[in-house]
This record gives structure tokens, sequence and C-alpha cells, in this order.
């Protein structure tokens, strides 16, 4: 049987968990990452089936994580963008010019 892998970075432990605890009832595995730099190393190490990233996580965001899939060209990555922040109209338009 296959298995599907996902991987959720976001600084929030208790959205985390929450997801991941989702998951692992379906029977699907899932790591999680509470920095961006960790979640950068660990999609950098590892293929997943499936990312959830926080767009808004402190110091290395969303954004960086991926200006710098962009960067080492780390392509056909299954991302899903998410955020609980308020996002201002420039934001959105940088976050949009960086694909």
């Amino acid at each position: 049987m296959l298995t599907m892998e996902v991987l959720i970075i976001d600084d929030n432990e208790s959205i985390t968990e929450a997801v991941k605890d989702f998951f692992e009832f379906e029977n699907i595995e899932c790591k999680t990452v509470n920095e961006g730099r960790e979640g950068i190393s660990e999609i950098e190490n590892q293929n997943f089936d499936l990312i959830l990233l926080d767009i808004a996580i402190p110091s290395y965001t969303g954004i960086d994580i991926l200006n710098e899939l962009k960067r080492q060209r780390i392509e056909n990555q299954n991302i899903i963008i998410f955020t609980a922040s308020v996002f201002k109209s420039e934001q959105i338009n940088e976050f949009l010019e960086s694909e």
C-alpha cells in the first residue's frame, strides 16, 4: 500500500499538531516543523506528496521558503499556502510576483 507523506510548516504548534492528528487519523504520514529554515531543510532532504505552508511565519517566512525553492530550482512541489494573518495588497502582489 502506498502511503502519502505530508509536511506542515507553521510557527503555531497547536495548528501543526491538530492538522497532523487529522492526517494521521486518515493514515497519512505527516511531519511538522515550526520554523521556516527547518522547513526548507526538510524540503531539500525529502520528497513530500503535499506541503502545507504558512506564508506568515516569523523571521524566515513562507515567501522566503518559496523564493529559496525557486532559487534552488526545486520544482514540482504540491504546496498549499495558508495563513491566519491579515495581508495587505502590496504583500499579496509581492507574493504573486515571486512565482
